[in-house]
């Protein structure tokens, strides 16, 4: 986990599959060793909050490599003295994955530091996004990037 998660925070995208796949193969393993749901009495309960933790981060890649190729496209067509067609964030829609997450949270009795690492990374991605776009001469498109309906 933290492999990907660092791999988010340095902009290496590329990797994030790669470590998302690696973990979850080794949880899968381990998931394989333990008893049977009927008689876990809780055992599987960390696997299935790192499986949670997997998607968001998975989830938190897509985005975040979508907004780093569309900086990169905004950038070239600056510089050739071109502009992006619906420039700004226009071409982005995270709508989707902003209903999933708001959809997609602990559990009511899950301990409260879960509930704190899981909307410190995600307002994480949301701060990245926004300051993505922040000095773009049309800020207005980020609000296409917000939870509206």
């Amino acid at each position: 986990r933290p492999t990907a998660y660092t791999s988010i925070v340095d902009s290496k995208f590329a990797e994030v599959e790669q470590h998302c796949n690696q973990c979850i193969q080794l949880a899968l393993h381990r998931w394989s060793q333990l008893p049977p749901l009927a008689t876990a009495d809780g055992a599987h309960d960390g696997l299935l909050r790192l499986f949670h933790q997997l998607v968001e981060v998975h989830e938190s890649g897509q985005i975040m490599l979508e907004v780093s190729n569309h900086a990169r496209q905004a950038a070239a067509a600056a510089a050739a003295g071109a502009s992006l067609s619906g420039s700004g964030a226009g071409g982005l829609d995270f709508k989707h994955i902003i209903q999933t997450w708001r959809n997609r949270l602990p559990n009511k009795w899950d301990p409260i530091p879960e509930w704190d690492d899981l909307f410190c990374w995600r307002h994480w991605v949301f701060t990245a996004t926004a300051d993505a776009f922040k000095d773009k001469e049309e800020p207005q498109q980020l609000l296409r990037l917000h939870d509206t309906p």
